[in-house]
């Protein structure tokens, strides 16, 4: 199994795409929370509040690049015909998945992580005085370090999408119109409001947003992405041991 995560490993961080792709996502988000924090007026006093306003567009923007990458991460050897190469290197398919998910979802915390921390410590400066920002504060934690838990878990969803279709075009288009489209636009319509508070990308982003707002609780939106997350990945699993390399 270690032999496997290593392989991944190595076939996820020699991809220059992957680093460039990471990188100028985690620069343009920072780039635009630093822009909301100077251009921010007032005061504030609800931590929670202002990360939500410094989170909103920053963690959008590293969303799509890590969904891209989970998916690509389980389309491209398909693609490419390396999955046999991969499968003679280590029969057990339920391990190679393992892995991708493994590796994956570390790589989608490091993501999240790096952004979270960088738009709260360097906009922090930006912000006027009355502008609180203080992680002591009761849930702000939970916010900075939910960013990168819902990344891990999305990362995952977005794999087994993408080992079940086995086309990065189209899973990663279904995985941008569920989150940017369908889910949004069932938020703002009255009567579907309460039905898509449980729908994944809405649910799972809770974590990272104040405890108010809508019914379901921030953990317990994330544990709603989380059944998501593992049954895609389940089904995943189970193609990938039936279907031809």
């Amino acid at each position: 199994m270690l032999h496997a995560i290593r392989a991944e490993q190595i076939k996820l961080t020699t991809l220059r795409s992957s680093w460039w792709t990471m990188s100028l996502t985690v620069g343009v988000s920072l780039a635009s929370a630093l822009l909301i924090a100077a251009n921010v007026t007032g005061t504030a006093d609800q931590t929670v509040d202002n990360l939500a306003t410094l989170f909103l567009v920053p963690a959008q923007l590293t969303l799509l690049a890590v969904l891209a990458m989970a998916v690509i991460v389980s389309t491209s050897e398909y693609r490419f015909g390396q999955l046999r190469m991969t499968l003679a290197a280590t029969p057990s398919r339920w391990q190679v998945m393992l892995a991708k998910a493994a590796v994956t979802m570390a790589a989608a915390f490091c993501v999240g992580a790096a952004t979270s921390w960088l738009c709260v410590l360097l906009a922090k400066p930006l912000l006027p005085a009355g502008y609180r920002l203080e992680l002591s504060d009761p849930g702000a934690l939970r916010m900075v370090w939910g960013l990168p838990l819902y990344f891990a878990v999305a990362s995952l969803l977005a794999l087994g999408l993408g080992a079940i279709i086995r086309n990065s075009p189209a899973a990663i288009t279904i995985l941008a119109l569920v989150s940017l489209a369908v889910e949004k636009t069932l938020l703002l319509i009255p009567q579907t409001r309460h039905v898509a508070e449980y729908l994944p990308f809405t649910a799972g982003a809770r974590i990272t947003q104040p405890s108010g707002g809508l019914g379901i609780t921030p953990w317990g939106g994330f544990a709603v992405c989380f059944l998501y997350a593992v049954g895609v990945f389940m089904v995943a699993m189970i193609l990938v041991e039936c279907r031809d390399a």
